[in-house]
């Protein structure tokens, strides 16, 4: 993400990173993928909390999120798989599938996300969508750019990250 992006200062932060309110999830994602990245062949996590969008002359907006990330093999070593190939884009296309069917959203279609104007994202250019449910985009969804990754410990294993926006969803349901 850009550094022209304003942010929500925190009044009396715990530590110097604290010092401004998130404005997306992924970084907390994404840093639990880096810590259990050593430990684990394949994982998958995801957070719903806020985040803060300031908002000129008031308090912030305070949206809350969805985020998903995941990385790592499709399946873990057996006795009959010895070398499963590594999740992708498609795989998390899958995943964001079932838990939009789950919420009762269908046909859901996907556009090529404009990755320069999302806000807290660093996804790769060519591997990223916008999702869009009955003509609204509920959330981005992609492979973190190799630039990105490189400010974490990722290797060359490719991670997969989304972000939706709750409220989004809930209205997008029939």
């Amino acid at each position: 993400a850009g550094g022209t992006e304003r942010q929500v200062a925190s009044a009396n932060p715990s530590t110097p990173e604290k010092a401004v309110l998130r404005r997306s999830l992924m970084g907390t994602v994404l840093e639990i993928i880096e810590k259990n990245a050593r430990v684990r062949e394949s994982l998958a996590f995801f957070e719903i909390g806020s985040v803060f969008v300031p908002k000129t002359g008031d308090l912030p907006e305070e949206p809350r999120k969805l985020a998903l990330a995941m990385t790592g093999r499709r399946q873990l070593p057996a006795w009959d798989v010895s070398d499963a190939p590594e999740m992708d884009f498609y795989d998390m296309k899958g995943v964001i599938d079932a838990l939009l069917s789950g919420l009762g959203l269908r046909n859901p279609s996907y556009v090529p996300a404009d990755t320069s104007v999302q806000p807290g994202m660093a996804f790769h250019p060519g591997k990223s969508a916008d999702v869009v449910v009955n003509g609204v985009t509920v959330g981005t969804f992609g492979e973190l750019h190799p630039v990105a990754a490189e400010k974490f410990e990722f290797g060359d294993t490719p991670v997969l990250a989304a972000e939706f926006d709750l409220e989004t969803l809930r209205n997008a349901q029939p």
